[in-house]
């Protein structure tokens, strides 16, 4: 398909995004795994280069994340978002630690595991994956009572 042309001539096999910017690196591997999320969900075929070009492209951003969880400006930036299903008021910019937390269920990867919770949203509305609605369950409350609603369950509230 053209998705899985334009993933091969826009990641090179060692996971960089072609314009070696950390920024667009964010945005397009967001992209790619959205899109790869949908049509896992949809039991569409995937070949298996594609899997291991997202994969690498996670390492990658493992690589140049800062321990406090921010990334280095490298290239050129535009911020660019496709979605943003946890925390928008206050996130930075700079931090793509929510792809890893993505890649830890999507590829089971333990070294990509991430401590808040909130990180793992994108995670559980794009995988609906139980271990990541689990984990952004613990990010708080409102998010929980949403998530909820949309897979018809009961959530009872443990205080405030």
């Amino acid at each position: 398909t053209e998705l899985f042309h334009e993933i091969r001539l826009q990641f090179h096999p060692s996971g960089p995004n072609y314009e070696l910017s950390t920024s667009y690196h964010r945005l397009t591997t967001e992209l790619i795994l959205s899109a790869l999320c949908l049509l896992k969900q949809a039991g569409e075929f995937i070949p298996p280069d594609i899997w291991y070009r997202a994969e690498k492209a996670i390492e990658y951003i493992h690589s140049y994340t800062r321990p406090d969880g921010t990334v280095p400006q490298i290239g050129d930036a535009d911020d660019g978002r496709l979605h943003i299903f946890g925390k928008y008021i206050g996130c930075k910019r700079n931090d793509h630690r929510y792809l890893l937390a993505l890649g830890h269920v999507l590829f089971n990867r333990e070294e990509w595991a991430q401590e808040e919770p909130v990180l793992y949203q994108d995670a559980a509305y794009l995988l609906n994956d139980p271990e990541a609605i689990s984990r952004a369950l613990l990010a708080n409350q409102l998010w929980a009572a949403t998530w909820s609603m949309r897979q018809s369950m009961v959530v009872v509230s443990v205080g405030s």
